[in-house]
C-alpha cells in the first residue's frame, strides 16, 4: 500500500480520538491547498504616501510641485521616478484607500492596528493569520500561515512558518534522504516509513483522555506537521528558474508565491524595509520606495506565471506615514495617517476612498456612502479590516473564535 492511500484508509476507519481534537482531519494530510489565497506586502518603517499615492507638493515635498501632480485613471501620484509607471500599468485593478487615521505613531502600536485592525494590545492575529486559519481549517498542510516578519502575530489559531532559504523546505520534505537532497542515499524505505507513521497515529490515539489542553494542542500540532511534511518536496518546482537576480524582498515574494502555489499554504507576509527616514529622507526613502514598487510588481507577475491572480489578493500597507515638515538633518518623523492598496478577485479597481487634507490630516467621510462629508466619521483600519473580512470570508471565523473587532463594516467591495 502506498503512503497516500495507507493515510486515506486510516482516516476511513475514523480513529475516535482524532475527531475531539482541534487537529487537521488525517484524510487531508496529503492533498494541496486549492482555496483563495491572500499576501500581504509591508512598508516597513512608515511609509511617506505624499512622495506617493497622496500627493501634495510644494513645501511638504522638495522634489516637485503641486502642479506637477499627475493623474491615472481616478488616482492621483507623486511625479517621481517609478510611481507614473506603477500607477498607469495597476489603477485600473486597484483599489486606493487614502485618509486613514492610525490614532498613533509608535511602530508596534500601529503596527498591529494597520495589520490586525485591533490598536489594543491583546491576541488579535494579523488577518494573513486569521485568513490562513479560517480557510485551512480542517485541512493539514506543513505551512499554512508563511511570514517573513513584521507583525504576524497568530491568536494561536494556526502555526507560523518564518521562511529564509529557497533550500531549506524542500530538505525537509526530502527527510529519508541522506542531507534531505531528493537523488542522495536514502536512510529509510517506504515500508519503514508506512510503520513509523503507524506508530505516531498510535501514540497519538493512546493519549490519556485527561492530558492538559495546552498539551493536547502542541502535541496534535506535532502530529499534523510531520503527517503533512511530504507535501513539502514538490514546492521548489514553482521557484523561478532565475533566482539570483531577484532582490532580497522579490525573493521572499518568490518562496512564498512558490508555497502558495504548490498548496502547502493559504497565506503570506512578506516585507520591504528601512522605511524609517529620520534623516536624509528624500534620498534615501525613495529608493525605498521604488523597491516596493518593484516587488509589488514582481508579486503580481509571479502569480500571474503561476495561474494564481485568479485566486490571490493582495493588501499594501505601512505602519503610517512620514510628516509634512521636514526636521533635523532632512529627516521626516512618524505621522499617524496612512493608505492601503488592494488588488484581487472581487476588488473593484480604479476606485480612491477617503483622503487627507493639505496638511496631511485625515479628512471625514460618511461611512455609509464612502463620500467626503464634514459631518462624516474618521475612517480607522477597524473599519477598512471589518469590511476586509466579510470579503475574503474570514468574519464568522474571527467572531466564532473570539476575535471580533467590533468596528461597524463600510461597503468598500459593494
Amino acid at each position: 500500500m502506498n503512503r497516500r492511500n495507507f493515510l486515506k484508509a486510516l482516516g476511513a476507519a475514523g480513529a475516535g480520538g482524532l475527531a475531539l481534537m482541534t487537529v487537521p482531519s488525517l484524510t487531508k494530510a496529503d492533498e494541496p491547498y486549492e482555496g483563495p489565497l491572500l499576501m500581504t506586502i509591508n512598508a516597513l518603517g512608515g511609509w511617506d504616501i505624499s512622495n506617493f499615492c497622496d500627493p501634495k507638493g510644494n513645501a511638504m515635498n522638495e522634489r516637485y510641485d503641486t502642479g506637477d501632480i499627475e493623474t491615472a485613471g481616478a488616482m492621483k501620484y507623486a511625479p517621481l521616478d517609478q510611481n507614473g509607471a506603477f500607477f498607469q500599468r495597476f489603477h485600473s485593478d486597484m483599489l486606493l484607500i487614502n485618509g486613514i487615521d492610525m490614532r498613533t505613531a509608535g511602530h508596534s502600536e500601529a503596527a498591529r492596528h494597520v495589520w490586525s485592525g485591533e490598536q489594543a494590545d491583546n491576541a488579535t492575529p494579523s488577518i494573513a493569520a486569521l485568513f490562513a486559519a479560517t480557510h485551512l481549517n480542517g485541512h493539514n498542510v506543513p505551512t499554512p500561515f508563511i511570514s517573513s516578519g513584521g507583525f504576524s502575530r497568530t491568536g494561536n489559531l494556526v502555526p507560523l512558518t518564518r521562511l529564509g532559504s529557497p533550500d531549506t523546505l524542500a530538505s525537509i520534505g526530502n527527510h529519508e534522504h541522506e542531507r534531505g537532497i531528493l537523488n542522495q542515499a536514502r536512510y529509510v524505505e517506504d515500508f519503514a516509513l508506512e510503520e513509523v507513521y503507524r506508530a505516531r497515529l498510535a501514540r497519538h490515539q493512546a493519549a490519556n483522555p485527561r492530558e492538559l489542553p495546552r498539551h493536547r494542542e502542541q502535541r496534535s500540532t506535532l502530529f499534523a506537521k510531520q503527517s503533512s511534511t511530504p507535501l513539502l518536496r514538490g514546492y521548489r518546482d514553482y521557484l523561478p528558474e532565475v533566482s539570483n537576480t531577484l532582490s532580497p524582498f522579490q525573493t521572499q515574494v518568490a518562496i512564498s508565491l512558490a508555497c502558495l502555489k504548490a498548496g502547502i499554504g493559504a497565506a503570506a507576509s512578506v516585507y520591504v524595509s528601512d522605511f524609517d527616514t529620520h534623516s536624509d529622507h528624500e534620498a534615501r526613502h525613495q529608493v525605498k520606495l521604488q523597491e516596493l514598487l518593484e516587488t509589488i510588481t514582481f508579486a503580481v507577475d509571479r502569480a500571474a506565471e503561476l495561474g494564481l491572480s485568479d485566486r490571490i489578493t493582495f493588501m499594501i500597507t505601512s505602519e503610517f506615514s512620514r510628516t509634512p515638515e521636514y526636521g533635523t538633518n532632512g529627516g521626516k518623523d512618524h505621522w499617524p495617517t496612512n493608505s492601503m492598496l488592494l488588488l484581487g478577485p472581487g476588488i473593484e479597481g480604479n476606485r480612491v476612498i477617503g483622503a487627507t487634507d493639505d496638511g496631511l490630516v485625515p479628512r471625514n467621510i460618511n461611512l455609509d456612502t464612502l463620500e467626503l462629508s464634514d459631518d462624516g466619521e474618521r475612517l480607522y483600519p477597524g473599519h477598512i479590516h471589518t469590511a476586509l473580512r466579510e470579503h475574503l470570508g474570514i468574519a464568522d471565523f474571527g467572531r466564532d473564535t473570539g476575535f471580533d473587532l467590533r468596528m461597524r463594516s463600510v461597503p468598500l467591495f459593494t
